[in-house]
């Protein structure tokens, strides 16, 4: 109420039937959802009425919902907006909890959040008082967002001093003159990105990996003496457990976590003015000590990031590059788990599969057969994109002399794509674990196969462990003569009289099973992935399942 109150007093009617127009924009967003809702109604009936035109016992009785046209409108003036953007991230990949709190909206607002910190910060200097700090705390929730950027556009040229004009324009004269206080534009800006990527990291991008380690840790468990054939350059070999797999990838993003929080601790941020000397803060406050003190009070106490002891007009960038960092060993770990699960879906392997919603999905617009790995690989595909996003984070470190305005530009993507795209490969990897298929037959059916001639590495360890010469090379041109022949790679080992000999004499009975039944050599990857997992969820998930 209080924005619409502010958009009328700084907006008011100039022509008969402006208030009917802006009564009725007002009033989309509150009838939206029930818009939405008449919307689907409409569908349902629409498909009902399809079903009954084939076969004519099941007509619908039931009439269409009215909709008038000027709500019609609307609907499809909503449904349709967000596919006026160009960024995908707004639309295809856009989510409805963490895009918000990225968005340029909250950004802006962000920095009025600011200027309330600071006008604190006078008032505790006596600069100020709390009638100064309440105006900017209720001119901030007024503020509006499209009449920044209008001030920007068409007064200012320069984004900050709309946000201060928009503010200065909802406050008394006596609080308008004391915004800004000596400070400038990166000022407002780096403390305002770092509250930001605070609030993403730990409210959304932290429990949302949870939420994924949660489910990794229990197929891990689930799976985790589920033998199945190693694979290392695309060719078979010594067998693994698919729950060792798992949680070895679980361990790898675990440790991800530990590193973001530490990273979102260790931003930093300043008020220090055009050149980072603090000189016109002084000159207000009436001491550098005092500015000193004024930048850690406001900075640390009321915002609570980290004061840079020394900067430019800019922050070094190396704090956001180590967060940004850990980003992309985030995404770099989801790629590859997306890449191996599309890997394993393939038609030859099928040992996974993704949930495919029989009833409706399509997986080729040409082969009615198809069901693709989509998930997968999307995950996959937005690696190189977020790896990208981190040279541009570098490229913010080099700045001429105290500032130039290539870092600004940088700064509006990066790194705020980069935390949306590895969020996005976080719900994919939800999503697949959530309702992940795993087809057992078909991986008996693979170490059956891969058996014949994968004994090779465990052959080989046994020879190496009685001392014998050259075993690998020994066991090399034995496994070229048994695919030569193609026959089992233990049949030509045990006619060979060397080898023959240590097995009646030296071998023990778990090598010769081994040896026998590969699946029987996996050494310890069932007992750590149970260890690993019982870690794992003790420490980060909160103890017992």
């Amino acid at each position: 109420m209080k924005r619409v109150q502010g958009f009328w007093e700084r907006n008011p009617p100039t022509y008969d039937g402006l208030v009917e127009k802006l009564l009725d924009l007002r009033d989309k967003v509150a009838r939206l959802e029930s818009l939405k809702t008449v919307q689907q109604k409409l569908r349902k009936w629409e498909d009902e009425k399809r079903i009954a035109e084939k076969q004519p016992e099941l007509r619908a009785d039931e009439e269409p919902p009215q909709i008038s046209s000027q709500l019609t409108e609307i609907i499809v003036e909503a449904l349709e907006l967000p596919y006026t953007n160009v960024c995908p991230l707004d639309y295809r990949y856009y989510d409805p909890e963490l895009s918000p709190v990225l968005s340029e909206w909250n950004f802006v607002k962000s920095c009025g959040i600011i200027h309330r910190a600071l006008m604190l910060g006078l008032a505790r200097f006596g600069r100020a008082d709390e009638t100064h700090v309440k105006e900017v705390e209720e001119a901030v929730e007024r503020m509006l967002v499209h009449r920044v950027y209008d001030l920007e556009r068409n007064v200012t040229h320069h984004d900050q001093n709309a946000v201060i004009r928009e503010l200065s324009e909802l406050v008394s004269a006596d609080t308008a003159r004391r915004l800004h206080p000596g400070t400038t534009s990166y000022d407002i800006i780096e403390p305002a990105k770092a509250m930001i990527f605070r609030e993403a990291i730990n409210d959304y991008f932290v429990p949302k990996m949870k939420e994924l380690l949660t489910l990794l840790v229990d197929k891990a468990e689930e799976y985790s003496d589920r033998i199945q054939v190693g694979r290392t350059h695309g060719q078979w070999t010594s067998p693994t457990s698919f729950g060792f797999y798992i949680v070895t990838q679980a361990r790898r993003l675990a440790t991800q976590i530990d590193k973001l929080s530490e990273a979102i601790d260790n931003l930093e941020g300043k008020i220090a003015g055009i050149v980072g000397t603090r000189a016109s803060i002084a000159r207000i406050l009436g001491g550098n000590e005092e500015a000193i003190e004024f930048e850690r009070y406001v900075l640390e106490d009321i915002i609570g990031i980290r004061q840079c002891e020394a900067s430019s007009q800019v922050t070094g960038k190396e704090s956001l590059a180590d967060l940004t960092n850990t980003i992309v060993n985030v995404a770099t770990i989801l790629g590859k788990l997306g890449n191996d699960l599309r890997h394993l879906q393939r038609s030859e392997i099928a040992e996974v599969g993704e949930h495919y919603a029989a009833d409706t999905q399509v997986g080729s617009s040409a082969d009615p057969n198809k069901q693709n790995p989509i998930t997968a690989e999307q995950t996959a595909g937005l690696v190189p994109l977020i790896i990208g996003g981190q040279t541009a984070v570098y490229s913010l470190n080099d700045t001429d002399h105290q500032r130039d305005l290539r870092n600004s530009v940088i700064y509006r993507f990066e790194p705020t794509h980069m935390i949306l795209m590895a969020y996005q490969q976080v719900k994919n990897m939800i999503k697949i674990f959530s309702k992940l298929s795993v087809h057992e037959s078909n991986m008996d059916r693979h170490l059956k196969e891969s058996g014949i001639y994968s004994i090779a590495e465990c052959l080989n360890a046994v020879l190496k462990a009685y001392g014998f010469m050259n075993s690998h090379e020994y066991v090399r041109n034995l496994s070229v003569k048994a695919k030569k022949e193609g026959v089992p790679l233990l049949d030509v080992a045990l006619a060979d009289e060397n080898i023959n000999l240590l097995w009646k004499h030296k071998f023990t009975p778990e090598d010769r099973a081994n040896l026998r039944d590969i699946q029987r050599y996996t050494g310890t990857a069932i007992e750590e992935t149970r260890r690993i997992a019982e870690e794992l969820r003790e420490r980060y998930l909160g103890g017992a399942k």
